[in-house]
């Protein structure tokens, strides 16, 4: 069986799994709190994954190896925001989620509002909700149509339409509840693609030993840290940039979404368990690894003149080790955890973005706090419908036209 073939196999089998978690909760979920932060039921191991996975994006599944390749080993240190990511969660989550429990928050606007008793806080809040599932989702969604183009051929534009209807689908009809569940899988296809696809490019170079006595004979600017790197605009990976670079991945766990995830919790127990053992340790592992594996084993087969690797780009970095590496199952296996990783992010923020605009704008100012349940889960999906499509239209903009045609 080909390769292709194997990758429809594997997309289908993951839609059905989505599809089947919409569904469930379209007929389940008959309140506002229900369908916008799961009625505070998430439990324990759902949350530890769909969180986990969340904080992750196609970014790293796919971006991070192709920036290694691109500038060595100082751009692995970034692989430390496994450490910082989760560090705003570790001082105020558990704060927030009893606060929520203990007023009845849905939304962080909710909580800033009634806490700093100042209603403009409120909008800062939304506009931060929307810029989020708008813009990060674009980059997500472009992400997927670029890679569902270069592995099989589709055109870019279908291919990220058809991959943003998925996620809107199971969004859209289920809400949080179904986001969370989906997120389960889609953590363990994320983690399980980057283990796969850099064991594979190990094994091509014969095991760890022959792998890294041919990353020691690559140029010194491959291996020091901090060093220069001309971009163009004077900047460079100095020590205070790494950091300040890994800093700026702390803002993941004070978005609006997670707020959200995190008043969605039946309790606060896995909010440590997800900061310090399945963002660190779990995740750690396969970046630390697994991503450098890949990163500099593209830098070798580029210098050492392999011809598919001749005129590589940081974009086609993952999807050219898929294709070179990769026998068919584990193609389709490791591709649909590329696709994965990508709505594991661009879900919850479309999601929580839809449900922030129903309940701080339409609920609370037009509806003057007047609607029925089923009156705002609608509203909310067409919010959440609405921002799909708008992320769906600036994406374009929203990444280098090279990535469109890899």
């Amino acid at each position: 069986m080909s390769w292709t073939s194997w990758v429809y196999i594997m997309l289908g089998i993951y839609i059905v799994y989505c599809f089947y978690w919409g569904l469930k909760g379209y007929f389940t979920e008959k309140t506002t709190a229900g369908y916008a932060i799961a009625g505070r039921s998430i439990p324990f191991f759902a949350f530890l994954l769909a969180a986990t996975a969340a904080s992750f994006s196609g970014w790293t599944f796919i971006g991070l190896p192709g920036l290694i390749w691109r500038d060595g080993l100082a751009y692995a240190f970034a692989s430390f925001y496994v450490l910082t990511i989760p560090i705003t969660g570790t001082f105020f989550s558990k704060r927030t989620w009893f606060m929520g429990k203990r007023y009845g928050f849905i939304t962080p606007g909710d909580m800033y509002a009634y806490y700093y008793n100042n209603e403009a806080i409120r909008f800062l809040v939304v506009i931060t909700a929307v810029l989020y599932a708008v813009f990060y989702s674009a980059v997500q969604l472009m992400a997927a149509g670029a890679l569902f183009h270069v592995i099989t051929g589709v055109p870019f534009t279908f291919g990220a339409i058809f991959l943003a209807f998925i996620v809107w689908f199971y969004v859209v009809t289920g809400g949080l509840k179904a986001s969370t569940w989906v997120g389960v899988i889609q953590f363990v296809l994320l983690v399980g693609g980057i283990i796969i696809l850099g064991s594979f490019v190990l094994g091509n170079f014969g095991g760890w030993s022959n792998f890294a006595a041919q990353v020691a004979t690559l140029e010194d600017r491959y291996l020091e840290v901090p060093k220069i790197i001309n971009f163009g605009l004077g900047g460079g990976w100095t020590s205070v940039m790494i950091l300040t670079f890994m800093f700026a991945f702390m803002g993941i766990h004070c978005s609006p979404a997670f707020t959200m995830w995190t008043f969605g919790l039946k309790s606060p127990k896995p909010l440590a368990w997800q900061q310090a053992f399945m963002s660190t340790f779990v995740v750690g592992f396969a970046l630390f690894f697994f991503t450098a594996f890949q990163g500099f084993g593209a830098r070798i087969l580029q210098v050492t003149g392999v011809a598919a690797f001749a005129d590589l780009t940081d974009k086609a970095v993952v999807p050219l080790l898929m294709q070179n590496f990769l026998p068919p199952f584990m193609l389709g296996l490791v591709f649909v955890g590329a696709i994965a990783a990508i709505h594991s992010t661009a879900a919850p923020y479309i999601g929580t973005g839809g449900s922030i605009l129903l309940r701080d704008v339409y609920w609370r100012y037009i509806k003057k706090q007047n609607a029925t349940h089923a009156e705002q889960i609608w509203v909310n999906r067409l919010m959440a419908t609405l921002l799909t499509a708008v992320a769906l239209i600036v994406g374009p903009g929203t990444v280098p036209l090279k990535v469109q045609t890899l």
